[in-house]
């Protein structure tokens, strides 16, 4: 079996590193374009994230807790983000929103008590 080279890597599916509490870092390649549901989910020591410039869609639950997320960047190429897709990242204290979406999910930032509300 052949798994695809990090420079040729196009999506992350559903569930790929859920629970890895282990995860700190995540630099994730720029021919990413999406993230599957629950893909990130569970990572609670997940710190450091950088979503590429290339980024157009984040599943449900994407990173869904994650507490250990302080700050956020959203690529200005997102246009769709699902369902809770950050649901109980409570340390997240800061968040760029881009002006690109054309979808957002259900609560994607709920249980983000760090930023003082909840959409």
């Amino acid at each position: 079996m052949e798994l695809n080279q990090p420079d040729t890597l196009k999506a992350i599916g559903d569930h790929a590193f859920y629970g890895c509490s282990g995860l700190v870092e995540l630099d994730l390649p720029d021919t990413l374009t999406a993230i599957g549901d629950h893909a990130f989910g569970g990572c609670s020591g997940l710190v450091d994230l950088h979503l590429p410039a290339t980024l157009t869609a984040i599943g449900d639950y994407v990173f869904g807790g994650c507490s250990g997320l302080v700050e956020l960047n959203l690529p200005d190429t997102l246009t769709a983000i699902g369902d809770h897709a950050f649901y109980g990242c409570s340390r997240l204290v800061e968040l760029y929103l881009p002006h690109t979406f054309t979808a957002i999910g259900g609560h994607p930032f709920g249980g983000c008590s760090g930023l003082g509300y909840c959409l």
